[in-house]
């Protein structure tokens, strides 16, 4: 499946089902953020 080995798979079928109850009960949520820096600041 999509070039993954077994290993992987069964880790990420053990992580959903690991958050699935916090999704359900709504205290676990999903949030994308992008992190930039301002145009007049260099980074030090």
């Amino acid at each position: 499946m999509l070039g993954f080995d077994d290993a992987f798979r069964r880790l990420w079928e053990y992580y959903l089902c690991y958050c699935e109850p916090g999704f359900r009960s709504g205290r676990v949520d999903v949030g994308l953020f992008t992190l930039e820096h301002s145009s007049g600041s260099a980074a030090r």
